[in-house]
């Protein structure tokens, strides 16, 4: 359940108003998430700082901390008690009647373990004054965890940017809804690890929010008397001197995927290495410039394999002149079936026409912007935006990719991937991506679990492959060593009882 903040407090004021749920038992839902991821990171005898600012974070962070009070643990509690919401006053009452002592946020320093919950996802501006001042003090100081209650102080709900002075938490515990902030690339740095507490939002009201989490799903059983036919062909376009490897990556990636047969139309000097690089594949050599670049001019040897295909993807590698541009525009013009657009292939112009069948986008932010004449820091200062906006004009599901990768659909519908690694920003990830799409595609897979399951697959083939060196190392072609990755069911995720998630 991934909201913005006009949906979150829509389901609140029809949960409170409309259910009538007494907005205390929220909160105390949320604050035993909160206290128990605190005392999954922390020790019984060390002392954690809970910071609780005047509003209804504030509120869920004072409970959270007379919950770990009776449990044993050693809160102090730190309060800007300047205009107090009523639920927080009341929090805090009963938090100094079980033997806490309440002080005020000037006289906090610095502790091992810190609860932020400074702000909530109502914070619109800069954080100033005394709460400035101590997001400054918990950013400098030593603490080994901090907790972020709902999302980390000072962060813009609906992009995750920062609004000024920002808390880095090492731990942040959505409370209910996870906004959409702490899902976007922007405030990755700052969320830390991603948990969520159940406050107990009903089913029917979750339902009709736009967002979900991107989360892997069974794939159909392939049929036991199956043939090569039967899974699909798919027909990968691309290929150009600078970039030669780029279609046969999503070729492999797409044959690994369970996809029956892989064409691959490349200009014809590169033909040569894609067959070696997959000799399983059915390599069509394309008359090209001298340059090794495809263009119109190679229609007539496309067409007939289109005949034949049962999905398309274009645009690995392909260059960006007016050739191929004008290539593009003809199998967009003419191939009715699904189709996966990527990189070069990833033109303004065709936003003037829908495509004839389903169509997933698969842009980067620099070509987001490209997409909707605007700049890459644009798209990342509100990405969930982007992504809606190419949906919606081109009539396409976007996959916007990045740290927490974003696919939308035309009618506003979206899914956001949670589990991820950083070590997918390598060359050539995105051409895998693509071919595990277009292979999905070609199977005959609804094109939404296509993508969604794409997406999570992709992700799941870094985390495998970066083993113990996630950071950085990976090249993509490594990927594909882990097939088994893209059919298998993930474990179950780290859980607090049943009290909070971990979703990344």
């Amino acid at each position: 359940m991934i909201a913005t903040v006009r949906e979150t407090r829509e389901l609140e004021t029809e949960l409170i108003s409309g259910w009538g749920v007494p907005v205390h038992l929220l909160m105390e839902r949320a604050a035993l998430g909160v206290a128990a991821v605190t005392a999954h990171v922390a020790t019984i005898d060390e002392p954690i700082a809970v910071l609780a600012g005047p509003g209804h974070n504030g509120g869920d962070a004072v409970a959270a901390a007379r919950l770990l009070k009776g449990w044993g643990y050693w809160p102090h509690l730190f309060v800007d008690a300047k205009n107090l919401s009523a639920v927080t006053d009341e929090q805090l009452s009963w938090a100094i009647r079980c033997g806490i002592q309440a002080r005020p946020l000037s006289d906090f320093a610095a502790a091992p373990v810190v609860v932020d919950g400074l702000f909530g996802f109502g914070l619109n501006r800069a954080p100033s004054g005394t709460l400035a001042k101590t997001i400054r003090r918990v950013n400098e100081g030593a603490a080994r965890a901090v907790i972020a209650v709902d999302l980390p102080s000072g962060t813009e709900a609906d992009t995750g940017v920062a609004l000024g002075d920002r808390i880095r938490a090492t731990h942040t515990v959505a409370t209910g809804l996870i906004k959409v902030g702490v899902a976007c690339d922007p405030a990755v740095d700052a969320v830390g690890e991603l948990w969520q507490a159940d406050i107990g939002v009903p089913v029917a009201l979750a339902e009709k929010l736009d967002g979900a989490i991107i989360e892997y799903e069974a794939l159909p059983e392939r049929p036991a008397g199956g043939h090569k036919g039967t899974y699909g062909t798919l027909v990968v376009i691309g290929g150009s001197r600078a970039m030669v490897g780029a279609p046969g990556l999503a070729a492999l990636a797409a044959g690994r995927a369970g996809t029956g047969l892989v064409v691959v139309a490349v200009p014809r000097q590169h033909a040569g290495a894609i067959a070696a690089l997959m000799p399983e594949a059915l390599v069509v050599p394309l008359e090209a410039y001298d340059d090794g670049s495809l263009d119109d001019g190679d229609w007539s040897d496309i067409a007939p394999w289109l005949e034949r295909a049962d999905a398309v993807a274009i645009g690995p590698g392909l260059g960006r002149d007016e050739g191929q541009i004008r290539l593009v525009r003809r199998v967009w013009d003419a191939w009715d079936g699904p189709l996966v657009c990527d990189a070069d292939s990833l033109v303004p112009d065709l936003k003037d026409q829908p495509p004839a069948g389903p169509a997933v986008f698969t842009p980067h932010p620099g070509e987001a912007a490209r997409l909707l004449g605007t700049s890459p820091e644009a798209v990342q200062a509100d990405r969930l935006d982007a992504a809606r906006r190419i949906a919606a004009d081109f009539g396409v599901i976007c996959v916007l990719k990045g740290a927490r990768t974003i696919a939308a659909r035309p009618d506003g519908r979206f899914g956001v991937l949670l589990r991820t690694t950083p070590a997918l920003a390598t060359a050539g990830s995105g051409d895998v991506l693509t071919g595990i799409i277009g292979g999905f595609l070609a199977q005959g897979r609804d094109p939404w679990l296509a993508t969604s399951q794409g997406i999570a697959r992709h992700a799941e083939l870094g985390r495998a492959a970066a083993g113990e060196s996630p950071d950085s190392g990976l090249l993509a072609r490594d990927l594909l060593n882990y097939r088994g990755v893209l059919r298998k069911s993930l474990p179950d995720p780290d859980k607090t009882g049943s009290l909070a998630i971990r979703l990344s």
